[in-house]
């Protein structure tokens, strides 16, 4: 709009120049402000993959080490332990 058409808008309207800037000034404070959130949403987003990516690996170790330990119950149940050898 150029300045003129802006200043029989804004006499029309019952608005001031003010009332534009503080408007701008707010829209600009709320779009930065919404850019912020969403990088914080993306850095949670990242730092929970790389959380649960963790806590499956040491499942998955967890699992691991109680099959081992079974395992080995069996073999002592089956074979005998070694103490039972020196009694």
């Amino acid at each position: 709009m150029s300045e003129a058409d802006l200043g029989a808008y804004l006499r029309r309207e019952g608005l001031y120049t003010h009332n534009l800037e503080e408007w701008k000034a707010e829209f600009i404070s709320i779009v930065n402000s919404s850019k912020k959130k969403k990088k914080v949403k993306d850095e949670r987003d990242k730092k929970i993959k790389n959380l649960e990516r963790d806590l499956l690996r040491k499942d998955k170790a967890l699992a691991e080490a109680s099959a081992l330990l079974i395992l080995q119950k069996k073999v002592n149940l089956i074979w005998g332990t070694d103490d039972e050898d020196e009694k």
